[in-house]
């Protein structure tokens, strides 16, 4: 931490040497864009260049920037630096703000390189031209990185599907030169949601925290209750106050009632029980370091910025860690419930989507994967699971499917690969979609549905057991708010044919989009932080892709 404090000083210390001594140019603008435009030309396109011992990473999108511009010098003006160099490099300065490196985007060889140029060093004509390529260079990619994350998610996690944002930085960069608007025009490449703003005001938080060592670990194998005295209470305090959940002066020995509700609101933004004893899971969160914190947030910051421009001023939002389902209305929660996710080996998968309809009292038509590795074995051993289950068995598509008497098949030697049967369960009591689901058709045939097993909500996280599809705990809630006004059947008749037992769909009139969302850490508007365990093992692939630099190999 204190090597990158130091590194941040001397950063800053450069950035206001350059705003306070911009240099002048003894060339001309012609001959400079001359020079540059000669270095594109030799490079290719997309170009493969190196500049300053690096190599220049946007290798479309520059070419075409300058390509657009007649390969006019950009950060010159007049024989001298522009003030648009000295403010982007102090926005530059602060993409550690945003979870962000600034040395991914070649801040210290920018700075270098000016050093290089006040001090006269030789070939100050091919060290201009240089300095121009990496000025940009670094604006295409930091701004791309701003829009649409610096990691390509489906790089490291072939299960996200979000809809990634995406704009012409190039044009970008060109009128923001223009109107001399660096900074803004980075400022609005930035996630609009609120959510972003406050999880990046909570990451600075957490950075100040790690910045302020002295992290002390509470005694561990300790269990203690209401009313009890223990040295150990003292540092629970003294923790709990570090993060904000205790006043300073709320210090002692003691375990009372107020020590009991700050330990249950602490235990809420864990997802722990609330139980408001100092158990040894409530410990190891306290004890774990900020540093830690701040990787999670850090890593959550770059996910806000894989999601769409605009969720919808209503949207459904599925939180898979957090196994819970919010409907949002005008940026609040109007219907909140718990919910069941995939099991590890079938991950629900993260993508965004479009409710269209519902499917009341529906049948399940089994999945290969789910009836080959589920179903067969338990039919194998015994054939009237399926008759006591409600399930049928069928061969064949379209006209030519016709049901199968499952009594005249040998299911041990039946191949798996083709498959060559497919199993449906009537509606009914033992359906494993319950009595409705929620269709927002997409490639990996992921729904929303009730389940005929409603205990499963009442276990303790995590709440991994469905087949990758999501099981909801308040599906008729969900029903209405989507049905009311929204539909051509009244709410009387939608819940006539539900409770009739015979499969109806009902579409809606304006669909609702639906996030399925991966979220270990979020932040309220107050900026107190959730956080939640990494139940698909996510966190640590991505922190070190966030961490690997550009420039190795």
């Amino acid at each position: 931490m204190l090597r990158l404090m130091c590194k941040f000083i001397l950063q800053t210390l450069l950035i206001q040497f350059v705003c306070i001594s911009a240099f002048a140019s003894p060339f001309s603008e012609d001959a400079l864009s001359d020079d540059l435009r000669n270095r594109i030309e030799a490079a290719g396109s997309p170009v493969s260049m190196i500049v300053v011992k690096g190599p220049i990473l946007a290798s479309r999108a520059l070419p075409r920037f300058y390509e657009d511009r007649g390969y006019k010098i950009a950060w010159f003006k007049n024989g001298k630096m522009t003030s648009d160099a000295s403010t982007y490099l102090e926005s530059l300065r602060k993409a550690g703000k945003e979870g962000l490196d600034p040395e991914d985007y070649h801040l210290s060889r920018i700075l270098s390189l000016i050093s290089q140029i006040k001090t006269g060093a030789s070939d100050l004509r091919g060290l201009l031209v240089d300095l121009d390529l990496l000025l940009t260079d670094s604006y295409l990619v930091y701004s791309s990185h701003l829009l649409a994350g610096n990691i390509n998610p489906t790089s490291i996690d072939p299960e996200w599907h979000a809809n990634r944002r995406d704009a012409d930085l190039a044009g970008i960069l060109s009128r923001a030169l223009e109107s001399n608007q660096i900074t803004a025009s980075l400022q609005k490449l930035l996630p609009p949601q609120e959510g972003y703003r406050n999880l990046r005001k909570a990451y600075q938080r957490y950075r100040d925290l790690e910045a302020a060592g002295n992290w002390d670990k509470i005694d561990s194998g300790v269990d203690l209750k209401l009313g009890e005295s223990n040295k150990s209470i003292g540092q629970v305090r003294h923790q709990l106050a570090r993060l904000g959940y205790l006043r300073p002066r709320e210090t002692g020995f003691d375990f009372d009632e107020r020590l009991e509700e700050v330990l249950k609101t602490f235990q809420h933004y864990h997802g722990l029980p609330e139980t408001g004893a100092l158990d040894s899971r409530t410990i190891d969160a306290l004890n774990t370091a900020p540093t830690d914190r701040a990787e999670k947030i850090q890593v959550n910051l770059e996910r806000w910025r894989w999601l769409p421009q605009e969720l919808g001023e209503r949207h459904v939002l599925v939180n898979i860690p957090n196994f819970s389902l919010d409907v949002i209305e005008n940026r609040k929660a109007v219907l909140t419930m718990r919910a069941i996710v995939g099991k590890d080996y079938r991950r629900t998968p993260v993508f965004s989507d479009q409710i269209s309809y519902v499917v009341l009292n529906p049948y399940w038509q089994v999945p290969d994967s789910i009836a080959v590795q589920d179903i067969l074995p338990l039919v194998q051993k015994d054939i009237t699971y399926l008759s006591q289950r409600k399930i049928r068995v069928f061969q064949g598509w379209g006209s030519n499917l016709r049901e199968v008497d499952p009594y005249l098949v040998d299911w041990k030697k039946v191949i798996t690969t083709p498959f060559p049967y497919h199993f449906r369960q009537d509606p009914g009591s033992q359906n494993a979609l319950g009595k409705m689901k929620f269709m927002f058709p997409n490639i990996f045939s992921i729904y929303l549905h009730s389940t005929s097993s409603p205990e499963l909500f009442d276990k303790d996280l995590p709440r991994t057991f469905s087949s990758g599809c999501i099981r909801i705990e308040k599906p008729q809630e969900l029903l209405t708010y989507l049905t009311d006004n929204n539909s051509e059947h009244s709410q009387k008749q939608i819940y006539s044919w539900l409770d009739g037992g015979q499969e109806r769909t009902i579409k809606l009139k304006e669909t609702i989009p639906i996030h399925l969302l991966y979220w270990t850490a979020w932040a309220d508007p107050d900026g107190v932080v959730h956080f939640r365990d990494d139940v698909y093992n996510r966190d640590e692939k991505l922190l070190k892709a966030l961490k690997k630099s550009p420039f190795s190999t």
